[in-house]
């Protein structure tokens, strides 16, 4: 099963790839715009390694 922070990059990486598809330079900066802010959420989900680590 995919994980949360996996799955929003997964679906930033679509809207990359459908902004470069799209000629309408709106569009594009709105894509753009949302993949941005989906890494930005899968960021903050992922555990921070400094303060994660073991031991």
């Amino acid at each position: 099963m995919m994980s949360d922070a996996a799955a929003l990059r997964e679906k930033a990486e679509k809207c990359r790839r459908l902004a470069d598809a799209i000629r309408d330079p709106i569009a594009v900066e709105g894509l753009s715009k949302l993949a941005e802010e989906m890494d930005r959420q899968a960021a903050a989900l992922e555990p921070d390694p400094k303060t994660s680590a073991i031991g």
